[in-house]
């Protein structure tokens, strides 16, 4: 907008006339002037006087004297009273149209300037971008001069009407289109910069998609593919749906709403982030607030979603200046932030932000590398590092708004206490200029590296002191927490796979006993990691190095898998000097640690597909060292979400599957039998690393039915699920959720088919024990059940059909499912009249032998913890020491404990299926067979053991 300035020019009394006075007898001339040549001209005669008063007398014209022009003015050229160039004070300018001093342009803010009309600072056309212009009804700038012949303006921006775009619609909503509700969300195709992909639809009726028992939302969900850096317009009209708003997803969390203001439509430019796919959901604003679905059957919308050029970038020295201004069109608040050097730490404060809106700033280091994105919060501040280029680009966005005009106003102040270290090249040391930090003081140091770097960080300083020290990136997120770091001898490593600019700071407080230090320097060193190549399953890695590792300072290696995989192998030193083997992924995240002394043996330790480092960590002082490994195959990972059986990750029971997310997990089951009478479906969660989380499951089939026996309450570490009777036909959903502790520890979930059956509930009594074939057990069968509560108890029937051989002996034992605690349960063996066998704790196993024919009973209990269970018969060893003696007192030993059994019955023939541990059968050939032979046994337990038989049988000749 241009405002035109007025110019009036303040005149002298005397008015000068251009008639001539015209007598009789000539011209007739008034006091102080005189006839010539027929004209009347100043008499200038004598000392001037004749000129009128307040004149003096120029050139032969009688002019204005210089003290009649007034207050500011001075006379021209041509007499007349003109404005004074230095008539007002510094900072001020006077008003032509006025003629009062005022304040002057430098008092406006950049874009505008005063305007006496107003007594006010208004736009000028600088403020708008190019092919805008300002318009004064609206207060916005709008494309082109105006909008094009029949268009309407939405939220600020000109869009065709509504009932055009209808007819030209590319895509028409499809229910159900709500992957919340698992439906497919319906794909827009971008067309070329500055032409919109049309589409359509209609707010239906609300139905219970999740089968809640509450009516939902319809909500219509579409999805488009994006750059980082790509800008695009959005608006929504309505063709029936009153109030249509729109939400735009994104990754890491990226949200952006169109005004929540009502009206026929609703628009918005927004600025993505980062590569991948976004969704658009269109709702009528009611819905924000309503506590039920809201609808109507007319309720019709029509929308378009445009890439546009990246707006022109305007030049702002934050500073020097403070940004002020209205949240609104982003491409109005697109800055080149100037005023700072590359390098410099800035903090920019928000100095006001009003509620209408919730605001948001994004920082860029160019048009397509985001930095940081942070709210902007009254009295809160945000750090930037001015990146290599020196440019810093800012928008000012907003997530919401709910009124218009809501305004903002942004400071910045450079940092103290810093030290750019610039740019550092591949394999390059940099140490920084010495600094004095006092007791609790500290420094920061700004540098950049390029991607594909292993960053290597040694602190120093006179006192030889330790200090704490934290990297930053750019962004302000911590990459290496803080943590106390030796002068000289410690390393800390950070690989920055993209590259960029870092911040580390020092912070002189490690300790109550911190003192000052001087000469503090940090070296900063950039590695390039040994590139191993890429490998797939069934390969195998072999890699030496002959040169000397320094004590505390690590070796990198990159390598690459397809697939998942678990790895399996060994790092050596030649005299067993100490290292650690570390193994992380790109993102520096410690897949798995080896600290042993010596070799590092890794055995079935599962990867993940992708890029990984091999971090060699010398403890001692290593010469050289040697890595061999191997790579099979690996459980599969995961795909995220998979929080409804509509996007459920399958789970192939042959390979088992990893899981890290902290949410709720469902994995899709499909047999490929049914499962036989006498087997049972055995689910199994580890959580690799022990801590406080706590896990519950259940498993359902396809008509959300229940149809497994899992733990009632959340379980530390892990779980077990049973089921059996399960087909083929079906398919089953394993649902895994994690309660407490730290998010994201990795878990792994192996599922198998066993023979044997589950316990039938209620079982708490003989009268209703779960009875089971002992012929199964003794094949290799087991049976699984819980004891989920306090005092529970778990009873099981067989039956001896005979009598017990005399040389046949019955042990009963109890394996440990999951990662849940056993040894708080007890179990005994009853006869039919309910009379103790044998019992003890959980880890004992139970012996029959010797037993007549009838019903006899395993009784569980559970006294405090929760186990999970399987119960087993066989024949074992146990560990005695058996010597027999013939009559001719010929000894041989027999069985010796210290052969290191760890079986607990002793049951077979010698020689046939046991060899004797002295020496063959054959010292006692030749011997009278007539007389008394001895078995002496030794038993080297504390526990109680019962001796069942001893036969002898002679051959004679």
């Amino acid at each position: 907008m241009k405002t035109q300035f007025r110019l009036i020019f303040l005149m002298s009394a005397l008015a000068l006339s251009t008639l001539s006075l015209v007598g009789c007898g000539g011209p007739e001339c008034g006091d102080g002037t005189t006839e010539k040549d027929g004209e009347c001209v100043a008499d200038l005669g004598g000392d001037g006087s004749t000129c009128g008063a307040g004149t003096v007398s120029e050139n032969g014209v009688c002019v204005p004297a210089p003290e009649v022009c007034g207050p500011m003015t001075t006379p021209d050229e041509d007499g007349r009273c003109v404005v004074s160039p230095d008539a007002c004070e510094a900072g001020e300018t006077l008003d032509p149209n006025s003629g009062v001093c005022v304040a002057g342009d430098r008092e406006c803010a950049p874009g505008t300037v005063f305007d006496g009309s107003s007594n006010s600072c208004v736009p000028t056309s600088e403020v708008c971008d190019e092919g805008t212009v300002f318009n004064e009804d609206s207060g916005l700038c709008l494309p082109g001069f105006s909008c094009s012949v029949g268009d309407v303006i939405v939220d600020g921006f000109c869009v065709s009407p509504a009932e055009d775009l209808v007819s030209k619609a590319d895509v028409t909503e499809v229910e159900n289109n709500d992957p919340a509700f698992g439906g497919t969300a319906q794909a827009l195709t971008l067309k070329g910069l500055g032409d919109a992909t049309i589409f359509k639809g209609t707010i239906g009726a609300p139905v219970d998609l999740d089968e809640d028992g509450e009516l939902d939302q319809d909500i219509d969900v579409f999805t488009f593919e994006a750059v980082a850096g790509d800008w695009f317009e959005l608006s929504m009209q309505s063709t029936g749906m009153p109030s249509p708003i729109f939400r735009v997803k994104g990754p890491n969390g990226y949200l952006r709403s169109s005004p929540a203001i009502a009206g026929h439509g609703s628009a918005r430019q927004v600025v993505v982030p980062a590569d991948g796919a976004y969704t658009l959901e269109v709702l009528p604003l009611s819905s924000e607030f309503s506590d039920f679905a809201v609808r109507a059957d007319d309720w019709g919308y029509v929308g378009s979603l445009t890439q546009i050029d990246t707006p022109v970038r305007a030049e702002f020295n934050l500073n020097a200046n403070h940004l002020i201004g209205d949240y609104g069109s982003l491409s109005d608040h697109y800055y080149s932030i100037t005023g700072y050097d590359a390098g410099d730490l800035v903090t920019i404060r928000v100095q006001a932000s009003e509620p209408g809106a919730q605001g948001i700033l994004t920082l860029w280091n160019s048009e397509t590398e985001l930095v940081t994105a942070a709210p902007l919060s009254v009295a809160g501040s945000i750090d930037a590092v001015i990146p290599a280029s020196g440019e810093l680009f800012a928008v000012v966005d907003w997530a919401s708004m709910q009124t218009t005009g809501a305004s903002f106003e942004l400071s910045s102040q450079r940092a103290e206490n810093y030290e750019y270290v610039g740019v550092l090249g591949d394999d390059e040391a940099t140490t920084t200029t010495p600094q004095d930090i006092p007791r609790y003081g500290d420094f920061q140091y700004v540098f950049t590296v390029n991607a594909g770097q292993v960053i290597e960080i040694a602190q120093n300083n006179a006192e030889g002191e330790t200090v704490k020290t934290t990297l930053r990136g750019a962004s302000g997120d911590i990459v290496l927490d803080s943590a106390s770091q030796q002068a000289g001898t410690s390393y800390r490593y950070w690989y920055s796979e993209t590259g960029g600019t870092y911040i580390l700071h020092l912070d002189n407080s490690s300790s109550f006993y911190s003192s000052n230090i001087t000469e503090a320097t940090v070296t900063v060193t950039t590695a390039t990691p040994k590139d191993l190549g890429a490998f797939e399953v069934g390969e195998t890695l072999s890699e030496s190095a002959s040169e000397l590792l320094e004590a505390k300072r690590s070796e990198f290696y990159l390598l690459s898998l397809d697939t998942p995989a678990t790895i399996s192998g060994e790092v050596s030193t030649p005299n067993g000097e100490n290292l650690d083997l570390h193994f992380l992924d790109a993102s520096n995240a410690k897949l798995a640690s080896f600290r042993s002394s010596g070799v590092e043996v890794v055995s079935d330790e599962i990867v993940p597909a992708g890029t990984m480092l091999l971090q060699i960590e010398a403890v001692d002082e290593v010469p050289s060292y040697e890595m061999n490994f191997t790579f099979a195959d690996a459980p599969d990972y995961e795909v995220e979400p998979n929080d409804t059986a509509a996007n459920a990750t399958p789970l192939d029971l042959n390979k088992g599957m990893i899981g890290i997310s902290s949410d709720v997990d469902i994995f899709a089951i499909n047999l490929d039998a049914d499962l036989a009478d006498d087997e049972v479906l055995v689910f199994q969660l580890d959580q690799e690393i022990s801590g406080f989380e706590r896990y519950t499951s259940v498993l359902r089939d396809s008509s959300d039915a229940e149809v497994s026996v899992t733990y009632p309450e959340a379980v530390q570490d892990g779980y077990v699920v049973l089921a059996s009777d399960l087909v083929a036909s079906q398919t089953y959903y394993l649902e895994t959720s994690r309660q407490g502790g730290v998010s994201d520890k990795k878990y792994r979930l192996s599922g198998r088919v066993e023979t044997g059956l589950v316990e039938v509930e209620p079982n708490e009594s003989e009268a209703a024990a779960t009875s089971f074939e002992l012929d199964a057990l003794l094949g290799g069968a087991s049976v699984f059940g819980y004891v989920p509560y306090s005092y529970d108890t778990d009873y099981y029937m067989f039956e001896l059909a005979a009598d017990q051989p005399l040389d046949q002996i019955i042990t009963f034992s109890v394996e440990r499912l999951g990662a849940n605690p056993t040894s708080s349960a007890s179990w005994q063996l009853l006869d039919g009249a309910l009379n103790r066998i044998a019992g003890g704790v959980m880890s004992n196993d139970l012996v029959l032998s010797n037993a007549p024919q009838g019903a006899y009973y395993l009784e569980v209990k559970r006294s405090s913890n929760a186990p999970e269970y399987s119960v087993a018969a066989d024949a074992w060893k146990d560990e005695l020491n058996l010597t027999l003696i013939s009559p001719e007192g010929t000894e041989l030993e027999l069985h010796r404990a210290a052969d290191g059994s760890t079986q607990k019955s002793l049951v077979g023939r010698y020689p046939d299926t046991l060899t004797p541990h002295g020496g063959p059968l054959s010292v006692f050939h030749g011997q009278v067979g007539t007389g008394e032979w001895v078995l002496t046994v030794g038993y080297n337990c504390s526990t109680d053991s019962t001796f069942n038989s001893l036969g002898i049988e002679l051959v004679c000749d």
